[in-house]
């Protein structure tokens, strides 16, 4: 307990060398090590295709040890970025305005509507104030910190004057008492501070405020759409630059491009125009078919439980992987990890041997059935 990141990579690695060195019944078997998985994914994408000329992959990239991941979500990253025109601030109070301890992480889309992004709360604030009539100056605004990660945090900056200060709080306050409740242990705050020198020019304030907002309160931002959704996962504003990364996430690539095609009418209301920066494939295997089938039972066998099927998390190697081979039966199974590739991973001792258990009791009834 208390690992650091890399926890999956190296229970998986381990899980690996014992079942060569335990398996005793069995077909052909290839282990397969691929580099660069938490950032360009490079052994995945390079990996020789003639290396996957088998029926069933077994990853082992999971993060919760009863369940078989069968599918992984198709995911893109899209990138906006623009120069801003600043101004010197006017007003007579700043206030901070935080929305922080919130869940992080990635996420697949079918849980981002139960997952509140600190973003849209901060993003809500301002955008009501706005269409309230209130007069503010919008000095900075950032929240998440890591690519193809939900934010866990978001801050913004503003200025008032004496007259705007009691209905700007007031904004704040319903805002803040609507998400109270799904904020569980984290922290919704608007704290006064030193008045920065600078502001965004209120043109420029008004296009990033209606490129965030109307991003976070689309239909495919919030659970409408079953098969896609998006979020913003990091967002940097100054008073001379603007720049946001977006993930998208689909069911297949059909259901990410049309989240791609939509939001182009948000790219025409804010002038921000956004371009695609990475994809990554996803996959999807027949939860009827064999592969899935045996590895159901032989979890259930080494847990004395039943296990579940599920979709793991998006942006993994497994989708290349899939690509090079259509035709395979692509199984993720793993330990149970909490904060999967954050600083703050762990992982429970106690669900360690179980994978590869699992995998060994697989090959058997598999060489078993075969004979």
């Amino acid at each position: 307990n208390g690992i650091s990141m890399g926890a999956s990579g190296a229970t998986g690695i381990a899980t690996i060398l014992n079942v060569l060195q335990t398996s005793q019944r069995h077909g052909p078997l290839r282990a397969i090590f691929t580099s660069g998985k938490n950032g360009d994914m490079s052994g995945a994408k390079n990996l020789d295709p003639s290396y996957l000329d088998g029926h069933c992959l077994i990853g082992l990239n999971g993060e919760t040890t009863w369940t078989v991941n069968i599918s992984s979500s198709y995911a893109l990253t899209l990138n906006t970025e623009r120069n801003l025109t600043a101004t010197a601030t006017q007003g007579r109070y700043a206030y901070v305005i935080a929305a922080s301890g919130f869940s992080t992480g990635r996420v697949r889309a079918s849980d981002y509507a139960s997952r509140v992004n600190p973003v849209t709360i901060v993003s809500e604030v301002l955008t009501n104030a706005k269409s309230a009539g209130v007069f503010y100056e919008l000095c900075e605004f950032s929240g998440g910190t890591d690519a193809l990660h939900m934010p866990g945090e978001a801050t913004a900056v503003v200025v008032v004057n004496d007259y705007e200060k009691k209905r700007f709080l007031q904004i704040f306050d319903s805002v803040e008492k609507t998400y109270r409740d799904r904020a569980e242990q984290a922290m919704i705050a608007m704290i006064e501070t030193i008045i920065p020198p600078e502001a965004v020019s209120n043109e420029d304030a008004d296009n990033a405020l209606t490129f965030l907002f109307g991003l976070l309160s689309s239909d495919f931002s919030n659970g409408g759409d079953a098969a896609a959704s998006l979020y913003i996962n990091h967002v940097d504003l100054s008073p001379q630059r603007f720049s946001c990364e977006i993930a998208v996430l689909g069911a297949d690539k059909d259901a990410a491009e049309r989240i791609v095609k939509e939001q182009t009418n948000i790219e025409k209301l804010s002038y921000l125009p956004v371009s695609e920066t990475d994809r990554v494939p996803g996959f999807a295997t027949d939860p009827d078919g064999e592969a899935v089938r045996r590895m159901i039972g032989a979890y259930g066998k080494v847990l004395k439980s039943d296990c579940e099927t599920g979709a793991g998390t998006f942006a993994c190697e497994l989708g290349y992987l899939h690509e090079k081979n259509p035709d395979l039966d692509i199984l993720s199974i793993g330990v149970t990890i909490d904060g999967k590739d954050t600083p703050e991973e762990s992982i429970d001792r106690a669900t360690i041997a179980v994978p590869a258990n699992a995998i060994l009791e697989y090959l058997n009834t598999e060489a078993r059935e075969t004979l």
